[in-house]
């Protein structure tokens, strides 16, 4: 089982952003919090490793945590056309850590 290791409940911050929470494979720590609308998926995974406290390793990847789908690809999509093209519409992901090369 994951515990938060941080939830935003401020409602104020949820007005123009969404709720999203990132679970790191490695550590099985849980983060969620709000990010606008016009943020990029990426920037949201930089700011969850912040949360959690870690650091990137070579090879750490990106998941939609229902069906553990890659989402390296849309790194580069706001929150906005993610939920447009209706990818990963949970906002649910998980950071599956690389092994940090050898």
């Amino acid at each position: 089982m994951s515990i938060p290791t941080n939830v935003s409940s401020d409602p104020s911050a949820s007005k123009g952003a969404v709720q999203v929470e990132f679970i790191d494979s490695g550590s099985n720590r849980e983060t969620i919090f709000y990010v606008g609308l016009h943020q990029t998926l990426g920037h949201a995974w930089k700011e969850a490793y912040r949360e959690l406290k870690e650091k990137p390793k070579e090879g750490d990847e990106l998941l939609c945590r229902e069906g553990d789908v890659s989402l390296m690809e849309y790194l580069e999509l706001t929150f906005e056309k993610l939920a447009e093209k209706k990818i990963c519409p949970a906002r649910r992901y998980k950071i599956r850590r690389g092994t940090g090369g050898a």
